[in-house]
């Protein structure tokens, strides 16, 4: 995994159709994708990373210039960090353009800490309060980039940035710095806090302890080393991604992920 983020969603682009992603001038903060579902009810998996995802619908008839009335009923979707696989069931035949957050990185029409979306799906009915967002905004534009371009300059000026404690954001850089590996008395000694005092800091402004973040990066060093070269067996990325043995990283992986090491491989070949 790079030192900056994205952090990645590695089950989605299996769950939906003509799935594609943007990292845009700055992965630090945020990253881009888009998708259309099926022709039916589509169920999309998120594993557990750190960050908060936000869905914006737009239908294939704004896409495809097929429909002049860009007014869209389907509500925006923000899908918060979770500490267990969430699901999230979305309309037929809509196309989605997202933005994945870094973790510690949300903009709002107000200011969140993103410890208040933990755990939660929040749908949001297009209104006056978005109207930056509002999906006819985004769908003049042919491509993920140009989307992405539009969303950098015109929306977020529009938004509010959660601003994090100079200690969380050093907590944040140092564990993504050692793929996850630093202890968490090692943060509380360089912050000279106490690690209770450690602990209660990062969990009040993200909803989840340095620890279980310790585990989002591991697993997503595992993820982006099978994704760069998925045709290695699992056992091969155990010394690189910081695992003490394959027994651990075979749970961990299958805990946040619902699938094995082994079934990922298979569905990336």
């Amino acid at each position: 995994m790079p030192n900056t983020f994205p952090m990645l969603q590695p089950l989605v682009c299996f769950d939906v159709q003509n799935y594609q992603e943007f990292l845009g001038s700055v992965p630090s903060l945020f990253s881009t994708y888009e998708f259309d579902t099926m022709s039916y009810i589509t169920h999309v998996r998120f594993i557990p990373n750190g960050c908060i995802d936000l869905l914006i619908p737009i239908s294939r008839s704004q896409i495809d210039r097929t429909d002049k009335d860009y007014s869209n009923n389907q509500a925006l979707i923000l899908v918060g960090a979770a500490d267990t696989l969430t699901k999230i069931i979305l309309p037929e035949n809509t196309h989605y353009f997202c933005i994945r957050f870094a973790p510690g990185v949300f903009y709002w029409n107000r200011r969140t800490l993103p410890a208040e979306l933990f755990k939660k799906i929040l749908y949001c009915e297009n209104s006056k309060d978005y109207s930056p967002i509002m999906p006819k905004n985004l769908a003049r534009f042919e491509s993920i980039e140009k989307r992405t371009a539009y969303w950098m300059d015109n929306v977020l000026p529009c938004l509010k940035k959660t601003y994090l404690t100079p200690a969380v954001v050093q907590m944040i850089h140092d564990i993504v710095e050692t793929f996850g590996s630093i202890r968490i008395e090692e943060l509380s000694d360089k912050l000279s806090y106490s690690v209770r005092h450690t602990n209660r800091l990062f969990l009040n402004a993200l909803g989840y302890g340095p620890k279980t973040f310790c585990k989002y990066v591991r697993i997503q060093n595992v993820l982006f080393e099978i994704k760069k070269m998925p045709s290695r067996g699992s056992k091969s990325f155990l010394q690189k991604v910081c695992y003490s043995d394959q027994a651990h990283f075979q749970r961990e992986f299958k805990e946040f992920t619902g699938i094995t090491p082994r079934q990922y491989i298979q569905l990336l070949r």
